[in-house]
């Protein structure tokens, strides 16, 4: 079993076991099983699922919004996120709020100042990973968005 933990710069949001941890990170999607090798990589706006094995049921799912894992000796993973959040408290309705803001910015100041564009583009990209961890939450589980609590 996988001793993970995935902290956030407010807290400690998860300490649990499970047979296999998916990760989105800079190198794709990386799924790792106990007995894995040592590493570290930086995470990109996406989905954190654990599982009970490799291609098991789904224990948890979290939106990270970057950071990095280190998989340790002794079958430890530690997530440290930017920011993390339960896939089920994601509002899609906030989401696609904040997507839209972030696509105004865009066009509005993207190309006039380099900075004021890359914060749009980063935050566009965060909105867009919430948006698709919602909407597959929602169809694992049934719900409309309007169910999905904050």
């Amino acid at each position: 079993m996988l001793h993970i933990q995935l902290i956030s710069q407010e807290k400690i949001l998860l300490k649990a076991e499970a047979g296999e941890v998916l990760l989105p990170t800079t190198m794709g999607q990386l799924g790792i099983l106990p007995g894995h090798r040592a590493l570290i990589a930086e995470l990109v706006p996406g989905e954190v699922e654990l599982k009970s094995g490799m291609g098991g049921t789904l224990l948890n799912s979290f939106l990270v919004t970057g950071g990095v894992v280190e998989v340790k000796e002794g079958d430890e993973v530690l997530i440290l996120a930017h920011a993390a959040e339960p896939a089920e408290a994601i509002r899609e309705e906030r989401a696609k709020e904040a997507m839209e803001r972030a696509q105004k910015i865009m066009r509005e100041e993207g190309f006039k100042d380099d900075v004021k564009g890359a914060e749009a583009a980063a935050a566009l990209e965060r909105s867009l990973a919430r948006l698709r961890v919602a909407r597959k939450h929602r169809s694992r589980h049934g719900t409309s968005s309007s169910n999905v609590s904050q």
